[in-house]
């Protein structure tokens, strides 16, 4: 059985100890908080742990009972909530924008935890607002934010990105006004970036009035994959506040587990919620079903342990698939799940051909189409014909549509003789560089065929991404 890394590459020595003396039974709490204490100087605490120590604040009493240090927790812990109500004040305005132009947003990561449970601003800072937005409203919420005064954060990728492709080259933008920051995402994570890939998050979403504007936040099951999903990749600093977030959800025993497994596999995450929960079950104690964390760790094959492995190498460029060997491959992966050819129907050439790996039924002629993995960077639609009479002329024209984006590729025919009957084989190999435009919504196909009889047949199909 494949298994993820054995020590925890996720956070350095005194992060990690910071997390146990927060998140771990009293016992472990202790000896790590006193290692932590007598390894490092709480007045030289760099940014990413003093956000730690709004939530250790809490135990503090019997993780040592000092009264000056005690003190000083109390205070970080008020300075947390202070900063954070801060934040949400300044970013509200770009809510209530949104709110007026009548665009849903889902509140992402801290921000959905916060107004769930304003209490836990005391120990969660927020010095941004993760806004998901509907992907077919992206450019709306970006034009009424930019209207409003909102305007791109001047980061060089950013720009450069935003500019060659607006939707796919990221999975969100920051844009700044006044000293506040909004993630406008028009995917939740950079990794699913694939129409319909977000469409069981706004399914499960619900609906919360926040300070008199109409917000929406996720799923027990789905907040949690998200938190995991950002917190094991997007954390430039570090930060663990994903940590401490997921065990509040985890604690409210509001998961639906069943939920959060299908939702994993349905994005290809195994690996990644695989080792998130097995640090939240090792070292924060946190009760997991054992029969997810097992059908997680089946799950798991090299390419996504390479995914994984390489987050903490990489950061903080975007990859790229035509980039890394694993990108590739993972990206084939995600988009063979998300590619649905639904059937043709065809009434006058019922009897020529047909397609033996799916019955037809009464003047329906069904033709399959499976995307396969193949070494190097292709992905490969495979079409497959029985003929009962032999063609003089076949030819397949196949297009992949999409915003800004039109691929075509016509494959040489390819015939064999199986079990007494004509079979025509087709080909269409699509390089994996085109699945980073994760636009693609469509997939088209043309077939244009003439038998020994001199009579023609064109069939048309299309598929979508669903």
């Amino acid at each position: 059985m494949l298994s993820t890394t054995q020590n925890s590459p996720l956070f350095s020595e005194s992060l990690d100890l910071l997390l146990r003396a927060a998140l771990s039974p009293e016992k472990d709490a202790i000896a790590s908080w006193k290692k932590w204490r007598s390894s490092y100087d709480i007045d030289l605490t760099p940014w990413n742990e003093v956000r730690l120590l709004g939530t250790i604040a809490q135990r503090i009493d019997w993780l040592e009972s000092d009264s000056i240090i005690r003190s000083r927790m109390i205070g970080i812990r008020k300075f947390l909530w202070v900063q954070t109500q801060l934040c949400l004040q300044k970013t509200k305005s770009g809510l209530i924008t949104l709110h007026d132009a009548e665009i849903p947003f889902i509140l992402l990561k801290g921000c959905g935890r916060i107004v769930q449970s304003p209490t836990s601003a005391q120990e969660r800072l927020i010095r941004d607002m993760d806004i998901l937005v509907p992907l077919r409203l992206r450019e709306k919420a970006f034009n009424a934010l930019k209207i409003a005064g909102w305007e791109l954060v001047s980061d060089q990728w950013q720009l450069e990105y935003f500019q060659k492709a607006p939707v796919s080259g990221h999975h969100a933008w920051a844009l700044t006004k006044n000293g506040a920051e909004i993630d406008l995402h028009h995917y939740s994570n950079y990794l699913n970036r694939l129409v319909g890939d977000d469409d069981e998050f706004w399914r499960h979403s619900k609906k919360i009035d926040w300070q008199g504007i109409n917000v929406r936040v996720l799923s027990p099951a789905h907040a949690l994959l998200t938190n995991l999903t950002h917190g094991l990749r997007w954390s430039l600093d570090y930060v663990a506040d994903w940590a401490i977030d997921s065990c509040a959800l985890i604690e409210s025993e509001e998961i639906d587990w069943e939920i959060f497994l299908a939702e994993s596999r349905n994005r290809v995450l195994q690996a990644i919620a695989f080792e998130g929960l097995r640090y939240l079950t090792l070292f924060a104690s946190q009760k997991i079903p054992q029969k997810i964390l097992q059908s997680l760790e089946q799950d798991l094959n090299p390419a996504m342990l390479s995914e994984l492995n390489d987050y903490y190498k990489i950061m903080p460029s975007p990859i790229e698939p035509q980039q890394v060997k694993f990108a590739q491959t993972m990206a084939v992966q995600r988009a063979s799940k998300k590619l649905f050819i639904p059937p043709i129907s065809i009434s006058f050439f019922k009897k020529l051909f047909h397609y033996e790996s799916i019955l037809s039924a009464n003047n329906s002629l069904f033709i399959g189409i499976s995307p396969q993995e193949l070494e190097g960077s292709w992905l490969t639609v495979s079409i497959q014909l029985s003929l009962e009479s032999s063609m003089s002329n076949i030819e397949l024209l196949g297009r992949f549509s999409g915003t800004g984006l039109e691929f075509k590729h016509s494959p040489p025919d390819t015939f064999l003789y199986r079990d007494g009957k004509n079979i025509a084989n087709f080909r269409l190999e699509i390089p994996v560089s085109v699945l980073r435009l994760r636009e693609i919504y469509s997939i088209y196909f043309n077939y244009s065929m003439s038998c020994d009889e001199g009579r023609d047949l064109s069939v048309e199909l299309e598929g979508f991404l669903a």
